[in-house]
């Protein structure tokens, strides 16, 4: 992940360059389409109790997202699943994410989905110590970004469902998870 963020800060796109630019508007607003529903229609179909807490994560990363430092060209979804290993080498797959965000985003995507789970602090670990060539990210507001990662991703799962039978039929368990995850996050 490091290598790929200095790499990024060493290139200069070209000036047709076309990226998502992952601001508070673009989790908490009407940017996105999930499967084919716009976020606004997913944000409807959410639980009620789901989209509250989405609702006070949104309050809560409307201050915090302009205060962490340490943006750039991010991966945006780079979790275990979007990484190949062979032996020493690392290959990162499905770009279609790639955008300019905050880099303690990148970090919470990748620890995201093992924050539940027993080896989270080891992983946690090492990742932050493999990130060390980017000091200026601050990992203190981590649990923040892996809520909005939870956001993201519930949103994501829930327009998908609309087309997509398989996702409809796990849809509850997901927004389940949802809850869970922001209870851990947030030291409930």
């Amino acid at each position: 992940m490091a290598r790929l963020h200095d790499q990024a800060d060493a290139w200069t796109p070209p000036a047709d360059f076309v990226h998502i630019h992952w601001d508070h508007e673009t989790f908490f607003g009407d940017v996105m389409v999930y499967g084919s529903t716009p976020a606004a229609e997913c944000w409807a179909l959410l639980p009620s109790e789901v989209r509250d807490r989405f609702h006070a994560v949104g309050a809560r990363m409307s201050e915090l997202m302009p205060r962490v430092g340490g943006a750039g060209l991010i991966h945006a979804d780079l979790h275990l699943g979007n990484t190949l290993f062979r032996g020493r080498d690392v290959k990162l797959i499905d770009v279609d994410d790639c955008g300019t965000g905050p880099r303690l985003y990148e970090l919470a995507v990748a620890l995201w989905e093992l924050r539940d789970t027993p080896d989270h602090a080891a992983f946690r670990d090492a990742l932050l110590a493999g990130n060390r060539t980017h000091p200026e990210v601050d990992a203190t507001h981590l649990d923040d970004f892996i809520a909005l990662r939870q956001v993201a991703f519930d949103l994501w799962f829930t327009g998908t469902a609309q087309v997509n039978p398989d996702f409809a039929t796990k849809l509850d368990g997901v927004h389940q998870w949802s809850l869970s995850m922001l209870d851990l996050v947030e030291g409930r």
